[in-house]
């Protein structure tokens, strides 16, 4: 039964430091919608959290951001006044703003 825990406990931190590496490793593609890159992030910080190691919500929202393309070069938020879920929702608002910007003719 030990070495059961034992062989748990390496599983959860060997998954743990993936999720991490997969954290800060993954970048939102170029045609990619923003949307679906945020559910990308999210999907691991909730894996993170169901294996009883959750991410300081400032960290994540800071590799949320650092993994954006460079179409939110110009996106500017204080991280302290917003949980992940409206920084999300201010990211999709952003990207839609822009999309129909760009769609604006003089």
């Amino acid at each position: 039964m030990e070495r059961l825990r034992h062989c748990h406990k390496e599983f959860v931190i060997t998954e743990v430091l993936k999720i991490h590496w997969e954290l800060h490793h993954t970048k939102m593609k170029e045609d990619q919608f923003v949307g679906s890159h945020l559910e990308t992030m999210r999907m691991h910080l909730h894996y993170l959290e169901k294996l009883g190691y959750p991410y300081h919500d400032k960290l994540a929202k800071s590799a949320i951001l650092g993994s954006l393309n460079k179409r939110f070069n110009g996106f500017e938020v204080n991280l302290k006044e917003f949980s992940i879920s409206e920084l999300c929702m201010l990211l999709e608002t952003y990207e839609r703003n822009l999309s129909e910007f760009s769609d604006f003719k003089c």
